[in-house]
């Protein structure tokens, strides 16, 4: 025990000391730490101490050390590779996130300059709809994934409160699972322009009666299980209004309007299947596979 205390590297001395003083009544003692060589160099050692009893009766704490060095350094490297990968994750959504909203305040000055005559509000919710993710993942510690509950859940607030005249009940019931910018992405910005064209198109005061509230019904809940997504757990986006049926003239297979495209575009990226129930309110809905980890 002398030994071991006496060659341990100062750092881990305590740790050493409290090991030994913790063997008393315990079967075996384990603990991992630094210790001088003979040519003075320190490597990582483990030692397990276990109990003996003599043929005398007489009770004593054989201790066997291994070399675990190549182990621990391999740990530590793998750590510190983690630690910066992390850093520079970090710093890479800042950047996009920033980038953005310097596009998207570039736009809104553009719009502000030509006196009203453009309307540009769109191209700046979507750029506005990215950069959500983007600050999300810069502000999370998890740094690969969104929260798409929290995301959606703030997309709609913003949607609702910058585009919206009047007061709509926003309801949503969002399931509190993890996706990567590739899926929730794609996610936002059809969540942006279903909402968007409900404002738009639904809401308005000479389309839905002035006793009557609007209301956005925002749903994304797991699905039931097919042979059909690889492994992947199947998921069902639904967003609806209390508008008007949307025309037949509305063609999901050959859009005209680029909110249109862009829905059924960004649908098929993420590998979905896209529905729409046209009466008697305007619903769609969206069944895409997501890895959740």
């Amino acid at each position: 025990e002398l030994g071991l205390l006496a060659t341990a590297h100062p750092e881990d001395r305590e740790l050493v000391l409290d090991a030994l003083g913790n063997e008393n009544g315990a079967e075996a003692v384990r603990f991992v730490a630094r210790h001088r060589r003979h040519d003075g160099s320190y490597r990582w050692f483990e030692t397990v101490g276990r109990r003996r009893v003599l043929e005398t009766g007489r009770e004593i704490v054989v201790f066997n050390t291994r070399d675990v060095s190549e182990r621990i350094e391999g740990e530590q490297a793998l750590e510190r590779a983690l630690q910066e990968k992390q850093y520079l994750l970090q710093e890479l959504n800042h950047r996009v996130k920033n980038n953005l909203s310097l596009v998207s305040a570039l736009i809104y000055t553009k719009e502000d300059a030509l006196g009203g005559e453009v309307d540009l509000s769109d191209l700046r919710n979507r750029i506005d709809t990215v950069r959500l993710v983007y600050d999300k993942l810069h502000r999370a510690e998890e740094v690969s994934s969104v929260n798409l509950r929290e995301y959606l859940n703030d997309l709609l607030t913003t949607v609702f409160a910058s585009l919206s005249g009047r007061s709509v009940k926003v309801e949503a019931e969002i399931a509190s699972v993890h996706a990567s910018p590739g899926v929730a992405v794609p996610l936002g910005l059809i969540v942006n322009e279903i909402a968007t064209n409900a404002v738009k198109h639904a809401f308005e005061p000479q389309v839905v009666a002035a006793e009557a509230e609007p209301s956005f019904r925002a749903s994304l809940s797991a699905g039931e299980p097919t042979s059909a997504s690889g492994g992947a757990q199947d998921y069902v986006l639904e967003l609806s209004n209390n508008g008007p049926p949307i025309p037949d003239s509305v063609d999901l297979e050959n859009p005209a309007s680029l909110g249109m495209q862009l829905i059924t575009l960004l649908s098929k990226q993420i590998g979905g299947a896209l529905e729409l129930q046209r009466t008697p309110h305007p619903s769609f809905m969206i069944r895409f596979p997501l890895e959740t980890g």
